[in-house]
């Protein structure tokens, strides 16, 4: 007995439908390689236009790239935050090399940076904001790949356009939220109120342009780019492949306060703490750690 066979007619019918779905395939992907091909250069047309301010210092004896064994690398960006042309607080945002967590450690502006008396942070940013990259690196022993000089007052401009920010409970306008950091009692509570306000001003954001759509993220730089001069080496490129590679959530980034004593009218870093930071930066993960689970903490503010 002959086994049966298509009917050519609807053997061809058959064809033709597979044919045209592949065709169809193949112009979702050239569509969708044209789209992302968009959002790609307008990432990079955004980051192009921020100010920068030159290269990050190199020099014999820098800290080394701290790397994980499976590939990628940490990324440390040194957050200065400016009030009037005067440095406020010092910020290290610490990007794991996985690209899955984010802390931010915070630093008191007053924090002495040498055996010399009087020089701090603070002075060492009025002289020349290079020697303050300088001096937080030979203070944590971590390499910091990138720095940002971010005016506080114009990022409270900002908030207000995304309709305000949730800071300790409450909603709060750009410019009060400012204020409240500035009423801070002291300058470690003024560095642990800075962080969070730039924590809580990350799920602002993220809220208000949804960061995972290429095209607001390109928006909300435009933004933000009035607010912030950055090296030289944070190219339009490293923007795009930090966005593509990360997979972070502002709402679960935690704040590391270092810890401080008074040393007549600056402060000084406890040993205990500065070890403690010192030990988890240089690893590749640093919510891993023992001290990260000591010591950061993440803050009662409104989630995403």
């Amino acid at each position: 007995m002959q086994s049966p066979t298509a009917h050519p007619h609807k053997r061809g019918l058959v064809e033709r439908a597979a044919l045209i779905s592949l065709v169809g395939l193949a112009v979702v992907s050239v569509v969708g390689a044209g789209v992302v091909t968009i959002y790609l250069n307008r990432i990079s047309n955004s980051a192009a236009s921020m100010t920068r301010v030159g290269a990050m210092p190199d020099y014999v004896g820098r800290p080394e790239p701290v790397t994980a064994p499976g590939g990628g690398s940490v990324m440390n960006v040194l957050i200065m935050v400016d009030q009037g042309g005067s440095l406020d607080t010092v910020v290290v945002a610490n990007l794991s090399a996985s690209r899955r967590s984010l802390t931010l450690v915070a630093v008191p502006a007053e924090l002495r940076v040498a055996d010399t008396a009087g020089e701090t942070l603070a002075s060492t940013y009025a002289m020349d904001p290079t020697i303050t990259v300088l001096s937080m690196e030979a203070l944590t022993g971590a390499r910091m790949d990138h720095q940002l000089r971010l005016d506080l007052n114009c990022v409270g401009s900002v908030l207000d356009q995304t309709g305000g920010i949730q800071l300790s409970g409450s909603t709060l306008s750009g410019a009060d939220a400012v204020r409240r950091t500035q009423n801070a009692p002291d300058p470690q509570a003024n560095a642990l109120a800075t962080a969070r306000l730039i924590r809580s001003a990350m799920i602002s954001l993220e809220n208000h342009y949804s960061t995972l759509d290429p095209s607001r993220f390109a928006a909300m730089i435009d933004d933000v780019a009035p607010c912030a001069r950055v090296d030289d080496g944070l190219t339009s490129d490293v923007v795009q492949s930090t966005f593509f590679e990360s997979s972070i959530h502002p709402d679960e980034t935690r704040i590391w306060p270092l810890a401080t004593t008074s040393t007549g009218s600056a402060l000084t870093a406890t040993t205990s703490s500065l070890d403690e930071l010192r030990a988890a930066l240089s690893t590749p993960e640093v919510s891993t750690t023992a001290q990260y689970q000591q010591v950061a903490f993440l803050p009662q503010e409104a989630g995403r």
